[in-house]
């Protein structure tokens, strides 16, 4: 018989009709270069495809079928029933919405820079070969450079005005076509001097306006023939980055992260989006009223935001995501709700910290005095909140804040650590732990300054993954089972009797019961300080991660990445709850007064009542459930979706241990066999996109 997975519900109908996860709509980040609308979806162009069907609340990646070496999706354009995305890496074409991605023969080599539709082709500028014209929906391009001086400079642009195209270059100034690509003239008439650098085009009515790499912005009114400065407001030596048409407006970026708008094609006027600096404006799309406009950073002091989006013309902006990075760390400190995401990829230009409040509907960032970029290890004792910032070895920071995170203050670098992933404030004493080196455990006796390694007993570890204080005994889990000692000592012994899985990767203290999470064997508790531990898994899903603990009375919840599960009776059961929770992956959590917060994998911050989901205020019901058996498999999987999700476009991938895509596949069907066989043994995640929610689960193959 198939197992029945539960999830929660409050007794009474109104609560039942919202007890669920809700999203935040944080903590956001992400370096958006391009931006389109289609079919009532936001698709959004980062270094893969994400895609937005609630106006941005949230984001799930659909990049089946983009190559490994895209590293920037800089436009994306619609012909008939096709996307078509422009890429360093080539040029790839959909037919279905973005789900699924094929790439455009023979542009594997091309730097696409932009892609326009002029009646039924298609035409793209390149950064290496010139200008290409595509009369079948994208699915095939041929060169069309005929008349262009240099063909292996950059094309950062085309436009079309009526019958004509214009194309943007760098150094040899702007070519016009009149004959769809067949010949093209230079129309450089009236730009500055020999220095034809033209970055960016945009066209309204009778006017061209061309943004120059370091001259400021021309116009022409003549279809080429003649171009005029239009500097007032914009300096005229400015960079101009990009440029975007909404109706009768004109917008143009720097490349020093202004944003500026015209009406009448000769005024500049300055477009406030927000409390936002240091990034730049990349991507400009209109659908209609609606206006977006996304960012990203290129240097180290510059921050990706995502995207906006405008209903007034730039009077007033909505911040849109998009939860680009996984969230590595929650912390409540006072009224304060912290966050913080890492990127494990090494691309830093992004925002990393956050806050809010339980009162707050948007999370805040530029928070005073932190410049740091990858967050592994945040924790709060009172007003007293630390933080490590991981740069690498030598130059990884812990920052210090005395007022519940709203300042902070860089301790200094220090070459010991490397990544630090846990703290615990013990008195005048920071523990951190490091996953990273063969030190395992540090401490500082003055607030993060200086730090020794109290290493003795923990010889036999490699890797550190959580640290907890019960009393004034600390508890260490790592790769080699469970270790304790004494705050102010340094006499670490294994507590690991009972333990069948030594991959402790998170640990918590509820009353006097200690937790921990391992790495795909389950929870265990210990109610004698480590003396024995007992398995307390009834509930969790088979070889579920166990990435976080938090406890609210007497309830202990479980984040997985199989979800949120909760136990009420101390482990003897737990049950699900992820009602409404779209990626199950979860990887940070924390309580506060009135809600519990986890972070995700793909989807940023969520938040639900505590009263929805504490003891006492709920019962249980059959949920909807997706169902793969058998597991352990070896020659067939079968995975069956929920009967309310069938004749959905259910997007199943199968992943491997080391996260590449071994399968994939698109369809309406409730049921879906896996052809194991030829699949090598080993563990594999199983992702199902369906109906807007996100399963995960481990599979292994035997």
């Amino acid at each position: 018989m198939k197992p029945k997975l539960t999830f929660v519900l409050l007794t009474f109908f109104y609560f039942a009709a919202v007890a669920q996860w809700k999203p935040t709509n944080g903590l956001f980040s992400g370096e958006v270069h391009s931006v389109i609308t289609s079919n009532n979806e936001i698709i959004v162009g980062t270094k893969q495809i994400y895609k937005s069907t609630d106006n941005g609340k949230t984001w799930f990646v659909s990049n089946n079928g983009m190559s490994g070496g895209v590293g920037y999706i800089r436009c994306l354009a619609k012909i008939n029933a096709y996307l078509v995305a422009g890429t360093d890496a080539g040029v790839f074409y959909s037919s279905d919405n973005g789900n699924n991605w094929i790439q455009s023969a023979g542009t594997a080599s091309l730097d696409v820079f932009c892609i326009v539709v002029k009646g039924a082709n298609l035409f793209m500028s390149t950064g290496n070969n010139g200008v290409y014209k595509s009369t079948t929906n994208g699915t095939s391009w041929s060169a069309a450079n005929s008349g262009i001086s240099n063909t292996s400079n950059y094309m950062r642009a085309i436009v079309v005005k009526g019958t004509d195209l214009y194309v943007a270059t760098e150094g040899y100034g702007i070519f016009k076509s009149s004959t769809d690509g067949s010949l093209w003239n230079a129309v450089n008439n009236g730009l500055p001097g020999s220095y034809y650098s033209v970055s960016s085009l945009a066209v309204v009515g009778d006017n061209i306006i061309a943004g120059t790499y370091g001259a400021g912005v021309y116009k022409s009114i003549d279809n080429g023939g003649s171009w005029s400065a239009v500097n007032n407001g914009i300096s005229s030596s400015d960079v101009i980055l990009g440029m975007g048409v909404n109706d009768t407006s004109i917008y143009a970026s720097t490349i020093n992260g202004s944003l500026f708008k015209t009406t009448d094609y000769i005024n500049w006027n300055a477009v406030a989006v927000g409390p936002f600096t240091a990034t730049r404006y990349e991507a400009f799309y209109a659908s209609g009223s609606d206006f977006y406009v996304g960012c990203w950073g290129f240097q180290g002091g510059e921050k990706s935001y995502g995207v906006f989006k405008t209903t007034d013309d730039g009077t007033t902006w909505n911040h849109i995501g998009i939860t680009d990075y996984p969230v590595s760390v929650l912390e409540v400190s006072g009224n304060n709700i912290l966050g913080g995401t890492y990127d494990a990829t090494g691309n830093s230009f992004r925002i990393s910290l956050f806050k809010t409040t339980e009162a707050d509907s948007t999370w805040s960032f530029n928070i005073g005095g932190f410049t740091g970029l990858n967050i592994t290890a945040l924790k709060a004792s009172g007003a007293s909140v630390y933080l490590f910032d991981n740069e690498g070895y030598g130059s990884s920071q812990v920052y210090h804040s005395t007022n519940n995170g709203m300042n902070w203050t860089s301790t200094g670098f220090n070459t010991l650590y490397n990544n630090f992933n846990n703290f615990v404030i013990a008195g005048a004493l920071l523990y951190a732990t490091d996953n990273s080196s063969s030190y395992n455990i540090y401490v500082s006796p003055d607030y993060g300054q200086s730090w020794t390694v109290p290493n003795s007993g923990l010889s036999s570890v490699q890797n550190a993954y959580a640290l907890v204080l019960k009393g004034t005994v600390l508890f260490l889990g790592t790769d080699n089972g469970v270790f304790k000692n004494i705050v102010g000592q340094n006499n670490w012994t294994s507590v690991s009797s009972g333990l069948t899985n030594m991959y402790i990767k998170s640990l918590t203290v509820s009353g006097n019961t200690i937790y921990a999470g391992t790495q795909g064997g389950g929870i265990f508790k210990s109610v004698n300080d480590g003396g024995q531990w007992n398995d307390c898994s009834t509930g969790i899903p088979l070889f579920a991660n166990t990435t976080c603990f938090a406890t609210a009375g007497g309830n202990v919840f479980a984040g997985t990445d199989n979800g949120v599960f909760v136990t009420a009776d101390t482990g003897s059961t737990w049950t699900k709850v992820n009602t409404g929770l779209i990626d199950t992956s979860i990887t940070a959590m924390v309580k506060s007064t009135n809600y519990l917060w986890v972070g995700t994998t793909s989807q940023g911050v969520w938040r639900r009542e505590l009263t929805q989901i504490v003891t006492g205020t709920e019962k249980t019901i059959t949920e909807p459930s997706f169902y793969i058996s058998p597991n352990p498999a070896t020659d067939k999987l079968t995975i069956e979706i929920p009967r309310n999700n069938s004749n959905a476009e259910n997007q199943i991938s199968i992943y491997n241990s080391v996260g590449s895509l071994v399968w994939y596949k698109n369809t309406p069907d409730a049921v879906i066999s896996v052809d194991m066989a030829n699949f090598s043994k080993g563990i594999y995640l199983v992702r199902i996109f369906s109906n807007n929610r996100i399963h995960t689960e481990k599979v292994v193959v035997q």
